[in-house]
Parts: structure tokens; sequence; C-alpha cells
């Protein structure tokens, strides 16, 4: 079985596609074909996992990525027994015409509400943002009559009118906690904007600074002028995206993981993933309190009270637990108990392949 993969959207240091479903897939002995805008110095892949590069997707620069991954699909499509979609916005570009005459079928993988999303979308006018919320509907409701989809989310089930399947964005979680000695850090690992916490890690840098507790930021800042900020804040540690494997590493040696995104629709009914990410790695979570996030960290880690006065709330918490290893290390072992249980991508990832295979199996029968 040989699947293609595409997003013009993601980083090809996204865990979800990157590390976890394509890695289930080749852990499954499945063929992969990626079209994804792989770095310049990428050599390619492997004979199982083929890389294919296209310009990414960044603001209002769409257009070229777009006609690339097009051209891609539908020169790959001929020997693909199924194509992956990650982005919405390739519902509209994908050949569908060439697809159904191949028999290739298209699974859209859905890990965003993006209706709900459009609000954080900094480099769209407002006006554009509201007008664009019912195209994006009548888009989902095309995809539900031409593509399967998997949702990572069971509460994105409401935004659609058919029953799909659902494959939630959980870690993989290994069979102990990482051992060796922790930094006196705070880390967060995320796509760096004002909505995921910024201001909030900004402000409370300086006072962790005197408390000698450093302040780790991974993942891309998108604005220029929350590059500078965070280049001038003292205490920050900061230097971009990193691959998904290098940025837990750096999770597994700190004490506190933070999650202190702010109260928005498109996060109220989102799996938390950095925060079992940090469970998984043996990081004390410090949270705004999400609905999810509450639910997924329970006891087990620390929900700020409220969505006000976020960073003194937070630089308390995370002195506090810097300050009692014996508490935060008995915190950090029921959390990781948890996770491993209940939130493992080991599960999770066999159920995807399973889908997978399914789907392509009745195009084929």
């Amino acid at each position: 079985m040989r699947v293609l993969v595409c997003t013009v959207v993601h980083h090809t240091t996204d865990a979800r596609v990157f590390r976890r479903e394509i890695g289930a897939l080749l852990e499954a002995g499945i063929d992969v074909t990626s079209i994804a805008p792989w770095p310049e110095d990428d050599r390619g892949g492997d004979a199982h996992h083929r890389h294919l590069p296209v310009p990414r997707a960044v603001g209002r620069r769409r257009l070229p990525a777009w006609r690339a991954a097009r051209a891609r699909i539908a020169a790959e499509a001929v020997d693909a027994d199924l194509l992956l979609i990650h982005d919405p916005e390739l519902l509209v570009v994908v050949p569908w015409r060439e697809l159904r005459r191949l028999h290739v079928p298209v699974v859209w993988d859905v890990h965003e509400d993006l209706a709900a999303a459009l609000a954080v979308k900094a480099y769209l006018p407002a006006l554009v943002r509201r007008l664009l919320v019912p195209v994006v509907h009548a888009v989902e409701h095309m995809a539900e009559r031409r593509a399967t989809l998997l949702l990572a989310e069971t509460a994105y089930a409401a935004r659609f009118r058919r029953s799909h399947g659902v494959v939630l964005n959980l870690p993989p979680v290994a069979a102990s906690l990482p051992a060796g000695r922790r930094l006196r850090q705070a880390v967060y690992v995320g796509s760096i904007t004002r909505a995921r916490g910024l201001d909030a890690m900004l402000a409370m840098a300086p006072t962790l600074a005197a408390q000698g507790i450093a302040l780790r930021l991974i993942g891309e800042a998108p604005s220029a002028a929350d590059r500078e900020r965070i280049a001038a804040t003292p205490g920050v540690r900061w230097e971009g995206a990193m691959p998904n494997a290098e940025a837990l590493r750096e999770v597994a040696a700190s004490m506190v993981g933070l999650a202190l995104l702010d109260d928005l629709p498109n996060y109220r009914h989102s799996m938390p993933t950095k925060i079992l990410e940090y469970m998984a790695n043996g990081c004390a979570v410090v949270t705004t309190p999400l609905p999810l996030a509450r639910d997924v960290v329970g006891e087990d880690g620390v929900v700020l009270p409220s969505f006000e006065h976020v960073a003194d709330a937070a630089a308390r918490a995370v002195i506090a637990l810097c300050a009692d290893d014996d508490g935060r290390e008995a915190m950090v072992r029921r959390a990781f108990t948890r996770v491993q249980r209940d939130y493992n991508w080991s599960v999770a990832g066999a159920d995807f392949v399973a889908q997978l295979r399914a789907v392509a199996g009745q195009y084929r029968s």
C-alpha cells in the first residue's frame, strides 16, 4: 500500500503529521510519499518515505504552494492507493476529477476548527475573517460528499452532518519516565503567538530569572514584532522551531511545561496536546483553565484559577514547583501514569492505520 500525504501549511517538524501519523504508517509497512514544505537541505527521504518539496503557504502568500501541491498530487496519484490531506484549503486545490478517474480516495485529517481559528488569523482583516466563516462551512460540507473525514477531536463532530471516525491527537508515551537531572527551566512548545500566551510568558520571564529559572520557547513566531519582543526580553531562550524529537528532549530536561492559551473558541474544545507531551516527558504542567486542559490535568498539575493576571499566577506556580522537588516529582509520576494509560498514541496510531486501510480497501473492492 502507498499513501500520498500532502500539507502546505504544516511545518515538517509538526508532530501529528510527520512523527505520529507518518511514523505509524511506516511502522505498519506502508510506503509514504509526502508532499510538504521540506527544507532545502532535505535529502529526499528513503525508499519507504519519499520527500517531495513544495513552497509553504504562509500568511497571504499561498498561491504558489497551492499550484505546486496540485501539480505534485496529479503526478503522484497514478501510483497511490490513498491521498491524505491535512489543510482545509487543499480541499479546493486537489484535482478531484483526476483522483476519481484513478480511484484514489481522499482522506481529510481534520485537526483544527477553521471557522473558530479565523479569529486569530491576524494576517486577514477582520471583515474578511467574518466573510470567510460561511465559506469555510460550505467547503467542509463539500468535503463530506467527496472525502472521508478523520477528526482529531470528538468535539469537531458537531460541525458536520454525518458521522466520522476520530483519531485523537495523542503523544507516544514511553514505558517509563525520562531519567536524568532537570534544569530549573519552564518550557513552552508550539506556535508562539499572543493567543497562545506569549504576552504572559514574556511578562513573567524577569520574575522567573530573578529566581534562577530560565524560560525556554520552542516554535515559530509568525509575527516580526513578536520576534523582536522575544529577543529583547532577558531570561528568554528561543531559536525557533525544531524537530519534535529534539523539542521533547528539551521538555524532558525541564521542570515545568507552560500552556497559557487564551480563552478562545478554537481552544475550548481542542485536546491540549502540548500538555499531554509535557506529562509524557515528566514535566509539571501549568495551564490556563480551558475545559479540556482542566479535565486532562486534574490534580496532577497546576490549573490557574482564571484568565485574569495569568503572568503573575503562572510565575508563582512555576517558582513553587521548582522549589518543591518532592512534591513536583510525585505530581509528575501521577501525571505520567495517567497519560500512559489514557492518552497514548500507541493505541490511537494503530486505529489510524486501520481506518486508512479500510478506506483504501473499499475503493479497491
